[in-house]
């Protein structure tokens, strides 16, 4: 992170209950705030407990299983400085591959999602503009902070994860901000590699979409049914 920007942050480091080295993070990390939990409390609940300590006006949430391009975290922050009306910023976010596994997400009418472009070249003119988009995945998004109080934080109905950033992103457009997809926030994912097996990952998702789908059920009778032929409209 440090090597990515040279500015001013206040990190926030959630040691959910860790069996290998990072037990000693604090001797090669020194300023940041720490906090340890004895088990895997999970991404949600990780947040949401994080979050009582954010003093920065914007929380960038980060897996630890990316790796950043050059400038990714100044163009997140200068997208959020350039349009107040912008509540989160998401990432073109590219797999180990080179190519895309989204540009921006979106949710269909049975509360399914879909990564725009997965697996596009990561120059497709269609995932290369600036765009308001149905939610960005929380693998690393930008959030002003004073929207994730103003909304609570993560649902702790998605604990321990998946479906909590989409979710979010939907809350967080009720609340009158927008969500954008900037292509200049670029990272690379390392898909599926905090899950036992893709499978696993699989089958958390489709209980966690269940939720989602009865939670929102009225917003989502106004999306489209799931036809991925009609995802670039």
């Amino acid at each position: 992170m440090r090597t990515n920007y040279a500015g001013p942050i206040q990190l926030v480091f959630v040691d959910s209950g860790s069996t290998d080295e990072t037990r000693f993070i604090e001797r090669y990390i020194h300023g940041a705030c720490i906090l340890r939990f004895a088990e895997n409390i999970g991404f949600v609940r990780a947040v949401n407990t994080a979050l009582r300590e954010v003093l920065a006006p914007v929380t960038l949430f980060m897996n630890n299983d990316i790796t950043l391009a050059p400038m990714a975290i100044a163009r997140g922050l200068y997208r959020l400085d350039k349009d107040p009306t912008v509540g989160a910023v998401g990432a073109k976010t590219l797999r180990t591959h080179g190519r895309l596994q989204e540009a921006g997400s979106i949710i269909w009418r049975d509360g399914s999602v879909s990564g725009y472009l997965r697996d596009a070249p990561a120059t497709a003119p269609e995932a290369n503009f600036l765009r308001e988009v149905d939610f960005a995945s929380g693998t690393f998004l930008f959030v002003r902070t004073e929207a994730l109080r103003r909304i609570g934080g993560f649902d702790e109905r998605f604990s321990p994860a998946y479906y909590e950033d989409v979710d979010f992103c939907f809350r967080l457009q009720e609340a009158g901000w927008r969500v954008v997809y900037d292509p200049a926030v670029m990272i690379t994912h390392f898909e599926h590699a905090s899950s036992r097996s893709a499978a696993d990952a699989a089958r958390r998702m489709e209980e966690k979409r269940k939720v989602f789908q009865i939670k929102h059920q009225a917003r989502l009778r106004r999306k489209h049914a799931p036809r991925p032929e009609l995802a670039v409209f």
